[in-house]
């Protein structure tokens, strides 16, 4: 589905057409739902929680969708229902498609009560924790990297920053890896020995956010000038820096709501702009 290449790449809105399309077109629920959860990632990245978190709604079909709709309400009778035993993995491929929905649901949801303290028994813990139950009902060889990240950064909203550090290296562990760097260094799993560089630019850049939200601000710095080194190692026509410099803004203006987020986007924004003049002056 191209709304996952546009994602990978931080495309946010170009992701949103993409998946809108696929919902025009759809053939089948298991498309359809798919479609609609990667809709709601691209809406919650761009900020607009209420809508993402109806599709979420709506591609979980746990409850009647309302229009229109009241996120707390909803989240609420999702948890209900969670709480009633529909977190266990049903086997039929649609899993990790829900495990997406749930995590998107309890993101969204905690930052529409952001400043809230959370609690066991509220509806956005009750949800991410139905969410990681079925996922680890997952074989081990269908638990994505994507789902690992989404998780992690669900729980990180949730003020779960050492949770979402595991998360985020889990899925760092399930990245592709360059076959002749991942000789060279066996138990490197990150940038350095990445093969797909847009898709490790999520590790790093989520790892750095969680390291300035745990106050480990120089760590976090290190995550993303290893990213900018490794992009700096391959051709030109495979990552230039105009396209690096893109993805830390369109990841700052992402996450600059989260714990720490603002620091951490206003680092990544200045090294976007020192990018981009370099970029500049090289010609």
């Amino acid at each position: 589905m191209l709304g996952h290449l546009e994602m990978n790449h931080h495309r946010y809105f170009q992701a949103g057409t993409r998946f809108e399309d696929a919902l025009q077109t759809a053939t089948s629920n298991a498309t359809r739902e798919e479609a609609s959860v990667g809709l709601g990632w691209s809406l919650l990245a761009q900020g607009h929680d209420n809508a993402a978190g109806g599709r979420f709604v709506e591609a979980l079909g746990w409850t009647p969708l309302h229009t229109p709709l009241n996120l707390s309400t909803s989240a609420a009778a999702v948890a209900r229902v969670a709480v009633g035993g529909s977190c266990s993995a049903n086997h039929d491929g649609l899993d990790g498609t829900r495990v997406l929905s749930l995590a998107g649901l309890a993101l969204a949801n905690a930052r529409l009560t952001s400043g809230q303290q959370f609690k066991d028994g509220g509806s956005a813990s009750i949800i991410l924790n139905c969410a990681v139950f079925l996922f680890h009902g997952i074989p081990t060889d269908q638990q994505e990297a994507h789902t690992w990240r989404a998780l992690g950064h669900a729980r990180l909203v949730l003020g779960e920053a050492n949770a979402s550090r595991r998360y985020h290296q889990r899925a760092g562990l399930r990245a592709h890896r360059d076959p002749a760097l991942a000789a060279a260094n066996p138990k490197v799993f990150s940038c350095a020995t990445a093969a797909d560089l847009p898709s490790c630019s999520h590790n790093a850049l989520h790892l750095g956010l969680v390291d300035f939200s745990l106050g480990h601000t120089a760590l976090g710095m290190s995550q993303v000038e290893l990213l900018i080194s490794r992009a700096r190692s391959v051709p030109a026509e495979a990552v230039d820096r105009n396209a690096l410099a893109e993805w830390l803004i369109r990841f700052a203006r992402a996450h600059s709501a989260t714990p720490e987020g603002h620091n951490f986007a206003a680092f990544l924004l200045e090294r976007a702009d020192q990018l981009q003049k370099s970029k500049g002056e090289s010609r």
